[in-house]
């Protein structure tokens, strides 16, 4: 059984609980760390597993066959996962989750054999970093807590300690603070130990406003303040954010009821100075095991509650994968249609769906739905397709809409600049920036400040060696402990605009939990998207003035994207239909690939395309090199199956006066170009040498499946057909793609444009969903290219799929697969076909595409 991260594992030599940090399966690290700072940071090998052990805080790596499962507690809502022993392929989505836990003294590890339900318990600290915030009508996030955490020796002397980030919890030992002028020995092991952790000040950005609100009320409504001290959490209504409440091993927790506790026999430990009236009392259990079950929603729509034991993540879903609840885009050439999922079959590849706004139920291809919908979304990702279980939304009050038609939704939330700044300090080792006017509040709470002298210095290290902890971490010192009462944060249960997505309808309704816990189910155009910290989109560009007008202004910023024209260009910065190549409509070079890196998924198994070899230019280019040293000699090495061209094919002039040649200049650059509106370069001596070097390789090397047109009034300008080799599963399909050389060229690389004659985002995988995907939607190629072929090769592909054939192939190779597909697995052999055999959802959209085709072949007869 393959290992995760986060799960809780038993060694099997007895050595007791671990925690998974990393598996052999994910390297995360691009250069390897010196095993001396952690042990775990050297490359694993395959079955090695990095466990950092329960109790002692060793971090060590281990074989996995030493290891057993004992819980797996990573899952969220919203989380995809798949059973790790049966059968049944399908995906699920996590519902809900149910946790019990074991429990154990912080301090005198006394611990009793009981499971406990995790909502008996809360967090032993008030505040910590992630969770939301809600005051005034806004809502943010803590970004950072500055601690006060009193550390007690063997003699019971306290000595108060203070950090930035949260990382000390009740029961963490530590090794004492070194004495002024003391040259002992360093301890072996931590003697001291940690009975009290007290936020004293908070940095909180806040980023969205309460959209229930007029918008003229919520325009003057003011952002809160930045910094908040311990003596004003009552101000603040507190929401965890995504997971658990509590749950997670080593987690420092106390019971709601504190009599629980008590009737348990875990009684609190006090400590007291002998000389001071100062007096802790310590109640905080640290969570020492878990036992998880997961409700799953499987894709046929079923749910059952299950062990998180037999459940594993799902980390390489399709992007066409969807669950009943989730909206999706149904889209063919004549229309496009939204619908809601009412179940799916995986292995037929099929879905059950009801058009949103009816009772109609439809059964479509899996395979022609977008549950991205990609062509509604606009390219500055403000928006949303649909909504997911788990996550935030912000509700428009009753009757009002969120100013998009459904079922898109707007992303709102602002994530202040002042978060994006880099931890720094001065040369006396304070923070600066914003971190250091939070040290600043939290000095000023405390009723000291760091100019006094104290017996080690302002600023120290301790290394913490706890439980499942093993550290340095800089503190500020102080001789006495701050006398600071903490108020306790405000309750959210008055919230009734702000919650958590728990659910989705089976008609299209959103069913969203508030943070008191009570549920109701609103239709998603009352919703907007909550943007939180973690969101890897943030812009900056999303308005926060107050709530969207019904029928606002963000829909007009989207009709370009949702007007789509026959061909479809792929938008910048988002993934296209084949994996690895992107696009780039600027000059800035943000988005370049080198053609080195750009591959046609299944096509060039062991080189790139001939074109990239040509094009490609070389450290320290230089246009007078001489002619003999061609970029393009590595072409010869290429191992590439090439379409069925019959000798006479190519460069010979056939009846209707077309050529297949595969380098020409032509006179004009064709206006549908990717690139023809933007500026002419003004090439220099050594741009045009070294372009004429380049097309006299072009000439001799291309193979006869590649052609490339260039463009005498547009140098910079080149234009690609590609015919997909044989045995793959773009095997006879056409693929066009549109070249820009800058002014810099051959310093840089040519700038690429995939043309895609589909609104299909997905990412290359490996397996049989891949390439049944990829084999059908390049039919589709072929049928656009005869439908609507780009200029400069509308001949060319007439030639290549009506006089020599290849239609007729195509469609009849298409007809043999879906027969094949049709017969009894066990009596077919299929070892050699690239795409073996198809599912009935593959077979549905093939035929529609074969029809369309078998017009166009006898319109031409």
């Amino acid at each position: 059984m393959p290992f995760f991260p986060e799960d809780i594992v038993e060694h099997l030599d007895g050595s007791g609980l671990g925690i998974v940090a990393r598996t052999w399966s994910e390297q995360p690290f691009d250069t390897p760390v010196d095993p001396v700072d952690d042990p775990l940071m050297r490359p694993l090998a395959k079955g090695e597993v990095g466990v950092q052990d329960q109790f002692t805080g060793v971090r060590r790596i281990v074989s996995d066959i030493t290891l057993k499962l004992v819980d797996r507690s990573l899952f969220v809502r919203g989380d995809i996962c798949k059973r790790t022993q049966s059968e049944d392929s399908q995906s699920g989505v996590v519902l809900n989750i149910h946790v019990q836990v074991q429990v154990r003294h912080a301090i005198t590890n006394l611990s009793v054999d009981n499971w406990f339900e995790k909502e008996e318990f809360r967090s032993h600290q008030p505040l910590l970093l992630g969770d939301y915030v809600l005051c005034d009508d806004w809502i943010g996030q803590v970004e950072e807590v500055f601690n006060e955490a009193l550390m007690v020796s063997p003699t019971a002397q306290m000595q108060p300690i203070y950090e930035l980030g949260g990382r000390f919890s009740v029961g963490d030992k530590c090794f004492p603070l070194p004495e002024p002028e003391q040259h002992a020995e360093k301890p072996k092991e931590p003697t001291d130990i940690i009975v009290k952790v007290t936020p004293v000040a908070a940095a909180i950005s806040w980023s969205a406003v309460n959209q229930s609100l007029d918008p003229a009320e919520a325009q003057h409504i003011a952002r809160p303040k930045r910094f908040w001290s311990a003596t004003e959490l009552s101000k603040l209504s507190i929401m965890r954010g995504r997971g658990p409440v509590a749950g997670t091993i080593g987690e420092r927790v106390v019971f709601k009821d504190p009599s629980r506790a008590v009737a348990l026999g875990i009684l609190p430990v006090i400590y007291s100075e002998s000389d001071s009236k100062n007096q802790i009392t310590v109640d905080a259990l640290m969570i020492t095991n878990t036992r998880t079950r997961v409700e799953v929603l499987w894709q046929d729509g079923t749910k059952i509650w299950m062990p998180a034991t037999e459940l594993a993540p799902n980390l390489s879903a399709d992007d066409y994968e969807c669950w009943p609840g989730d909206f999706v885009l149904w889209k063919s050439e004549e229309e496009k249609a939204v619908a809601v999922v009412q179940s799916v079959s995986f292995k037929d590849r099929i879905a059950s769906v009801r058009w949103f706004g009816t009772q109609d139920i439809e059964t479509l291809p899996v395979l022609e739905l977008d549950p991205l919908g990609s062509s509604m979304v606009d390219e500055r990702q403000l928006c949303v397709f649909g909504l997911r279980r788990g996550e935030h939304v912000l509700l428009h009050k009753l009757g009002a809409k969120n100013g998009l038609s459904p079922p898109l939704v707007p992303k709102v939330g602002e994530l202040e600049e002042w978060v994006h700044e880099m931890p720094s300090r001065a040369s006396d080792g304070t923070m600066e920036g914003w971190r250091g006017e939070l040290t600043n509040e939290a000095i000023k709470t405390l009723g000291f400040d760091l100019s006094r002298k104290t017996s080690i210095g302002p600023i120290s290290s301790v290394q913490v060696n706890g439980d499942l902890v093993g550290q340095l971490v800089d503190v500020l010192a102080s001789g006495e402990p701050g006398k600071l009462e903490v108020s306790s944060t405000g309750g959210a249960d008055g919230v009734d605009w702000f919650g958590e997505v728990v659910d989705l309808t089976l008609n299209g309704d959103i069913v969203v939990e508030f943070p008191s816990s009570e549920r109701i189910v609103v239709p998603i155009e009352r919703c907007s998207l909550y943007r939180d910290s973690d969101d890897d989109q943030w812009d900056g560009e999303v308005p926060m003035g107050g709530p969207l007008e019904a029928n606002g202004s963000i829909e007009g910023e989207l009709d370009d994207a949702i007007n789509m024209d026959a061909w479809e260009y792929v938008e910048d910065d988002e993934p296209n239909d084949w994996g690895y190549m992107e696009t780039d409509d600027d000059s800035s070079g943000e988005n370049r690939q080198s053609f080195a890196k750009m591959t046609m998924p299944g096509a060039w198994p062991s080189s790139p395309p001939v074109i990239a070899h040509a094009l490609l230019p070389q450290e320290g280019a230089n246009p007078g090199l001489d002619e003999s040293e061609s970029l393009s000699k590595g072409s010869r090495s290429m191992d590439l199956e090439q379409p069925p061209f019959p000798p006479q094919a190519v460069d010979q002039e056939e009846e209707s006066g077309v050529q297949w040649n595969r380098f020409e200049v032509l006179p004009q650059a064709p206006v549908d170009h990717a690139f023809y509106s933007v500026e002419p370069v003004q090439p220099s001596k050594s741009f045009m040498a070294r372009l004429a070097k380049e097309y006299r390789a072009l000439e001799s090397s291309l193979p006869d499946s590649i052609l490339v047109r260039t463009y005498e009034d547009r140098a910079d300008l080149l234009r690609s057909l590609i015919i997909g080799p044989s045995n793959t599963p773009y095997e006879d399909a056409p693929f066009v793609i549109d070249w820009r050389l800058d002014a810099s060229f051959p310093q840089t690389p040519p700038i690429a444009h995939f043309l895609s004659w589909t609104n299909e985002t997905f990412t290359k995988k490996e397996n049989r969903l891949y390439s049944e995907k990829a084999y059908v939607l390049s039919r589709g190629f072929v049928r656009r290219a005869l439908e609507i072929p780009l200029q400069n090769l509308e001949d060319d592909i007439a030639w290549f799929y009506y006089k020599q054939g290849n239609l007729a192939k195509v469609i009849r190779d298409s007809n043999a697969l879906v027969t094949r597909s049709l017969e009894d697995e066990a009596h077919t052999d299929t070892t050699d076909a690239a795409i073996p055999r198809l599912s009935a959802g593959g077979i549905l959209s093939l035929k529609r595409t074969l029809s369309k085709l078998q017009q166009l072949l006898d319109a031409r007869k």
